[in-house]
Parts: C-alpha cells; structure tokens; sequence
C-alpha cells in the first residue's frame, strides 16, 4: 500500500513539476487548512444552531403570550355576548310582563277579573 502510495505521489508531482518532497509538503498544507475550514465550518454551523434555538425559544415564548391573549379575548366576547343575551331575554320578559298585565287590567275594566270561582 504504501508503495501505491508513493507512486501516487510521484505522479502528482510530476504533473504539478514539483518534487515528491514539495507535493507531500503542499499536501499536508491543504489538510491542515482543510481541517481548519471544517472547524470554522463547524463553529459557524454551531452558531447558527444556537441563534435558531434562540429564535425559537423567541417565538415559541411568543406564541404562548398570543394565545393567552386570544383566550382572555374569547373569554371577553364570550362574556358580552353572555350580557347582550340577557338583556335581550330581560326585555322580552319585561314585554310579556307588561303585556299580562294590560291584559289583566282588561279583563278587570270589563268585569273579567278575577275569574269567578266554579
């Protein structure tokens, strides 16, 4: 293998016209800076990661204030809507109220009122 190897290199050399010594050393020049880009790759990345978590956290924290909002909301409505339909049934009430007695008042100005015992 190693020999395999070598001859790899020698044929790299050649076809850069450099020395077997110059293309190991411009090789192990490209790994370290390679191994350099994924590190920087890597802290990037981590960084995004972490900036998202935060954007998360952000809107989720967000999320939750919106619908505590939207339930206080509902509640609200549910509750005037709750008044409006009883105001409405007070006055349909009072309406039948008031229409009894005009009509007991009827009965008792046509002599109606009370009704007679059986």
């Amino acid at each position: 293998m190693a020999d395999e190897l070598r001859s790899k290199l020698e044929a790299s050399a050649k076809s850069g016209s450099r020395s077997l010594h110059a293309e190991i050393v411009a090789r192990l020049e490209r790994s370290f800076a390679a191994e350099k880009e994924v590190e920087q790759i890597a802290f990037e990345s981590g960084f995004e990661a972490s900036m998202l978590r935060e954007e998360v956290a952000r809107l989720t924290k967000l999320l939750e204030s919106q619908k505590a909002e939207a339930q206080k909301f509902l509640q609200e409505q549910s509750k005037a809507m709750a008044a409006e339909v009883l105001k409405h049934l007070y006055s349909e009430a009072g309406e039948t109220i008031e229409a009894a007695r005009q009509a007991a008042a009827e009965l008792k100005a046509a002599g109606k009122w009370p009704l007679p015992k059986p």
